[in-house]
């Protein structure tokens, strides 16, 4: 995970503790940025990761910043996990998805 993203996105977390006026631009901003980081780190997005970010999104259009945040952080992390790990728990709620590639 880069620590850039990590620092902005404990940064923003801060913010929004104090209210979410006028942040949803630099939420946006920010998942724009970790999928640009994730292509840039591995060629491509990977299924969970996408997820993730999508739903950050949306939760952006509904104003839930901070849980838009928790999508964030989960598509960072699960993105740094073996791929054991990786279709282990993207199958918890998947169950029918299959293995594709995660890497370009």
């Amino acid at each position: 995970m880069s620590n850039k993203l990590q620092d902005r996105l404990i940064d923003l977390g801060e913010k929004l503790s104090k209210g979410y006026e006028s942040y949803q631009e630099e939420v946006l901003l920010l998942i724009s940025d970790v999928r640009k980081d994730l292509i840039a780190r591995f060629g491509m997005i990977a299924p969970w990761e996408s997820e993730e970010l999508d739903l950050a999104e949306n939760y952006v259009g509904a104003n839930f910043l901070k849980a838009s945040l928790l999508a964030v952080y989960t598509a960072l992390v699960v993105s740094e996990y073996s791929d054991e790990e990786y279709w282990v728990g993207y199958r918890y709620t998947h169950k029918d998805v299959k293995k594709v590639p995660r890497r370009a």
